[in-house]
C-alpha cells in the first residue's frame, strides 16, 4: 500500500507559512485521519516523516544527531524535533498550569491592542554542530528539555511578579503580615480570600516545609504534589523568602502567549547550532485582582 507521507516534498519554507506551524503544514499535506486502521495509526504527520527517513529519537537504539542531516529534506525536520523536545521540557517543569485558569494564543498583530506586558525568555544552543553531531538523540534531547525547563521557570517568575507587584488600577493583592506562621495565622489567611476558593498556595522551599509541618494530618500527597487544607502547594524558588501567595487558580490569573516556541529554523537546518536561539514570548494578567492574597512572615 502506497502512503502519502513517502512523497511529500520537505522545504524550509514550511516554517514560514504565516499562522500555521510546521506540524500543521505537514498535517494539511498528509492528514492523520487517512491512516486509521493502518499500521501507522497513532502517529502524527511529523512522526511519519521520522519513520520515512528512519530517524529514531528515543531509546537505546536512538540515532545520532547527524542522522537528520544525511540529506537536505530530512534536515528540514530538525527544527521541529528541537521544538518538540523543548516543549516537552516546559511541560515537565510547568507549574503555571497550577496557578492560571487559561492560556490564550495571540498573533503578533494583536499585541499592540493587548494591555499585557510580555517577556521573551530563551536560550542559545552553545555547542557547534561538529561538537554534537555524533551525540545520540536521546541524550541531546536532555539538553533541549533542560532549555524548556529554564523557560518554564522564567515564565513562572513573571507570573508571580504580576501577582505580587501589578498595582495597576488598584489591583495589588491584599497583604497580611504576621510575626510567626502558626495554624491560627494560616486559617485567618485562608479566610481573607473569601468569597473565592483558596485552592493553590505558592511558597519558597523553607516556607513550604513550615506549611507542611502545620498541615499535619490535613496534608495529602497527590500525584501533583502536596495538598494542604484543600489547597495545592506549589513549591518554587521563584517565591520571595517568608512569603506565601494564596489564590483561586480558576479566577486569579490568565496567561497570554504569542505563538509557541520559536526556533531559528534557518540556522538549525544550516547546522549553525551555536548561533540559534530558542525563545518563547508570554505575559500574564490578573482576571479578578482580589482572587489572590499574600501572607508575609516577619
Amino acid at each position: 500500500m502506497a502512503y502519502r507521507y513517502d512523497n511529500i516534498k520537505l522545504d524550509k519554507e514550511m516554517y514560514n507559512s504565516g499562522t500555521k506551524s510546521f506540524s500543521q503544514v505537514l498535517e494539511s499535506l498528509d492528514p492523520s485521519e487517512n491512516y486509521f486502521g493502518t499500521p501507522l495509526e497513532g502517529l502524527d504527520a511529523f512522526q511519519r516523516q521520522l519513520k520515512r527517513f528512519d530517524i529514531k529519537v528515543r531509546g537505546a537504539n536512538s540515532d545520532a544527531v547527524e542522522k537528520f542531516f544525511r540529506i537536505s529534506e530530512s534536515a528540514v525536520l530538525f527544527p521541529e524535533y528541537v521544538t518538540r523536545e523543548v516543549r516537552h521540557g516546559m511541560e515537565e517543569a510547568n507549574m503555571i498550569q497550577h496557578i492560571t485558569t487559561s492560556v490564550t494564543e495571540i498573533s503578533g498583530v494583536e499585541v499592540m491592542y493587548n494591555p499585557v506586558r510580555f517577556h521573551k525568555h530563551g536560550r542559545m544552543l552553545v555547542s557547534p554542530y561538529e561538537a554534537v553531531r555524533s551525540q545520540k538523540l536521546d541524550l541531546f534531547s536532555v539538553t533541549l528539555r533542560q532549555i524548556g525547563s529554564c523557560i518554564a521557570r522564567a515564565q513562572l517568575e513573571d507570573a508571580i511578579d504580576v501577582i505580587l507587584h501589578d498595582n495597576d488600577n488598584g489591583s495589588g493583592p491584599e497583604v497580611t503580615i504576621v510575626s510567626d506562621l502558626d495554624c491560627i495565622a494560616l486559617v485567618n489567611f485562608w479566610n481573607t480570600l473569601y468569597p473565592y476558593q483558596m485552592d493553590t498556595l505558592l511558597a519558597g522551599n523553607d516556607t513550604a516545609v513550615k506549611l507542611i509541618g502545620l498541615g499535619g494530618s490535613s496534608c495529602m500527597v497527590t500525584p501533583h504534589g502536596v495538598n494542604i487544607f484543600g489547597a495545592q502547594l506549589v513549591r518554587t524558588l521563584a517565591m520571595p523568602d517568608s512569603t506565601i501567595i494564596g489564590l483561586d487558580k480558576n479566577r486569579a490569573l490568565g496567561m497570554v502567549r504569542i505563538g509557541g516556541i520559536m526556533v531559528e529554523y534557518n540556522k538549525l537546518i544550516d547546522r549553525k547550532f551555536e548561533l540559534a536561539a530558542i525563545t518563547s514570548i508570554a505575559g500574564f494578567a490578573k482576571i479578578f485582582p482580589d482572587a489572590s492574597t499574600v501572607l508575609v512572615i516577619k
